[in-house]
């Protein structure tokens, strides 16, 4: 059995396929592949979640929310694209959200 982790990294789907411990893919399982939904809700999540960065000569730099209401909403957005694979898989499939909500 795998596991879906939630993982905001820059740059990267954040959704992790792990099997044994070990991440195998990058993406949505074989299983959701075609939930559109699902996929779209991942998609606008990576967008928001790399417009908190500022790539520059320096280097990436991450400048954060503007405001605590945006950061909530986004954390809506995360438990709602979680629940959407809740209500396709259900129960069985273990999600963990890999995370800290405090720092973004």
């Amino acid at each position: 059995m795998y596991q879906l982790v939630i993982e905001l990294k820059y740059g990267c789907y954040p959704v992790w396929v792990y099997h044994e411990g070990k991440p195998v893919i990058n993406d949505l399982p074989l299983e959701l592949s075609e939930e559109r939904e699902i996929d779209e809700a991942f998609e606008e999540i990576r967008n928001i979640y790399d417009s908190l960065y500022q790539n520059g000569p320096e280097g990436l730099r991450y400048e954060g929310f503007q405001n605590k209401a945006d950061k909530l909403r986004f954390l809506g957005m995360i438990d709602s694209a979680a629940n959407l694979i809740r209500m396709k898989m259900g129960s069985a499939l273990k999600i963990e959200k890999k995370y800290n909500a405090r720092s973004l």
